[in-house]
C-alpha cells in the first residue's frame, strides 16, 4: 500500500512545492501597492534540544517563510502563506506549511463598537509521513475568533469574544483536538501611561484518557501497540484561565510589560492519564497543563538603529497523570512492558530568557529589509525525568516587506 501510494504522495508534495515557490519568488516580487503588500523571511536555527526532553538532541535547521496580504476593501484582509523547514540531522521532519486567513473589522471607526472576525487554516506536510511516525503528526490547524469590543470612555474598553481551535491528525487512530473559548476582558489606561490588561475566559474540550484501572476488574492495564489507541476513553477536560498585564513606556524610547497568567482544570477524570512520548504512541493532550506564569518583557531603541527585545519568564505547571515507557537494560531490550501502574504525576518548574535584536532598513523604494538575531534559553525541572532537560537556540532571519 505504501509503495502504491508513495508516487501519489511525491504529486502532491510537487503541487504544494509549486504553490509555495509562487508565494515566494512571484509574491515578493510584486511591488508595493495600497491594497496589497508581501513579507518574505530566511531564517536559520541551531538548538541544543530540538524535542525539548532529556533526549538532547542538537540540530540545525532552515525555514523559508512567504506571505502575500490582499486588501481589497476597507473592512477585509485576506493572507496567503507558504513555510518551508529543512532539517539536517533530522530529514524525516522537514516539512512545508501552507494556508491563509481572513480578519474582517465591519463596523465604522465612528463605532463605539468593535467587532473583530478572523479564521485561519494552516496544512502540514510531511517529507516521509509515509513511512515514518510523522504520519502521526498534526497535519492542519483550523483556528476562529470573533470578539466584540466596546469603548467605555478614552481610557476603557471592554471585550467579549469566542475563539475555536481544531488541530487535526493524519493518522486516523489519533482524534483531533477541538479547543472552545468563552473569554471577556478590560483594558483601562490610569495615572498617565500605565495600562492594564484583565481577560478571564473559560475553555471546553473533549480529550481521549487511558483508564487506570480495569473497570470491571479493577486491575491495571499492560498496554501494546496493538490496544494503545483501543483502551482509550473519552470525557471533558474544562479549564478556566485568568490573565493580567501591566504595561508602560520606560522613558521616551522604551517600554515594560509585566504579565500573571493563571489557569485550573475544573473537570477531568481523576483517574486518566495520558501517553508520554517515550511511549511511542501519541497524545494531542500532553502539553494541556495547569498553573501560574509570570513574564517580563523590555523593548528598547536606545541603540541606534536597533530594535532590542529581552525578557524573562517563570511557569509553574501541572500537567495531566503521564505514562511513560518501561524500563530497559543495558543492550537496550525492554524489560517491563508498559503498565498503567507505572503513571506519573508531572509538575514542572520552568525558566526562560530570550534576547533579539533587529535592524529595520528602509530603501529608497520603500521596501524593508530587517536582519535579526534571537538568543533563547530555557531550563525546566520536571517530576518525571524525561522532562528535565535544558535547551539554548539562536537564530539568524531576514525579513523583507
Amino acid at each position: 500500500v505504501q509503495t502504491c501510494a508513495l508516487p501519489i504522495y511525491l504529486f502532491l508534495m510537487k503541487i504544494k512545492l509549486l504553490f509555495a515557490c509562487f508565494i515566494l519568488v512571484i509574491g515578493n516580487s510584486i511591488q508595493a501597492q495600497s491594497y496589497y503588500n508581501t513579507d518574505f523571511s530566511i531564517t536559520a536555527s541551531n538548538t541544543d534540544n530540538l524535542f525539548k526532553n532529556y533526549s538532547n538532541v542538537t540540530e540545525h535547521f532552515t525555514s523559508l517563510k512567504g506571505t502575500i496580504n490582499l486588501y481589497r476593501t476597507d473592512i477585509e484582509q485576506l493572507s496567503f502563506f507558504a513555510d518551508y523547514t529543512n532539517y539536517g540531522n533530522n530529514p524525516n521532519l522537514s516539512n512545508i506549511k501552507y494556508g491563509g486567513g481572513i480578519t474582517l473589522l465591519p463596523l465604522s471607526d465612528s463605532s463605539e463598537f468593535t467587532l473583530f472576525l478572523n479564521l485561519n487554516y494552516q496544512g502540514y506536510s510531511y517529507k516521509n509521513a509515509l513511512t515514518t511516525n510523522s504520519s502521526d503528526f498534526s497535519n492542519e490547524n483550523i483556528d476562529g475568533m470573533i470578539s466584540l469590543g466596546y469603548q467605555v470612555n478614552e481610557k476603557t474598553n471592554v471585550r467579549i469574544g469566542l475563539n475555536s481551535t481544531l488541530t487535526g491528525y493524519a493518522s486516523s487512530s489519533v482524534t483531533d483536538k477541538n479547543l472552545r473559548d468563552i473569554f471577556a476582558g478590560i483594558n483601562i489606561s490610569l495615572f498617565g501611561s500605565n495600562a492594564f490588561d484583565l481577560e478571564g475566559g473559560y475553555s471546553h474540550e473533549k480529550y481521549d484518557y487511558l483508564p487506570e484501572y480495569h473497570p470491571d476488574f479493577g486491575i491495571h492495564y499492560g498496554i501494546q501497540p496493538r490496544n494503545a489507541y483501543s483502551l482509550l476513553e473519552k470525557s471533558d477536560l474544562n479549564s478556566f484561565y485568568l490573565s493580567l498585564r501591566y504595561s508602560r513606556p520606560l522613558g521616551n524610547k522604551s517600554g515594560l510589560s509585566l504579565t500573571y497568567s493563571f489557569r485550573e482544570f475544573t473537570d477531568f477524570k481523576d483517574s486518566s492519564m495520558i501517553y508520554g512520548f517515550s511511549t511511542g504512541y501519541l497524545s494531542p493532550w500532553v502539553a494541556s497543563y495547569e498553573g501560574n506564569s509570570v513574564q517580563v518583557k523590555i523593548k528598547t531603541y536606545l541603540i541606534p538603529f536597533t530594535i532590542l527585545n529581552f525578557g524573562f519568564g517563570y511557569w509553574n505547571s501541572s500537567y495531566l497523570k503521564t505514562l511513560e515507557l518501561g524500563y530497559y537494560d543495558f543492550l537496550g531490550e525492554l524489560l517491563s512492558r508498559v503498565n498503567t501502574e507505572d503513571g506519573q504525576l508531572r509538575d514542572d518548574d520552568k525558566y526562560q530568557m530570550f534576547l533579539s535584536f533587529s535592524i529595520p532598513i528602509v530603501t529608497s523604494s520603500g521596501r524593508l529589509f530587517e536582519p535579526s538575531l534571537k538568543i533563547d534559553y530555557i531550563d525546566n525541572n520536571s517530576s518525571i525525568a524525561n522532562y528535565t532537560f535544558s535547551d539554548f537556540t539562536a537564530s539568524i532571519s531576514l525579513n523583507i516587506k
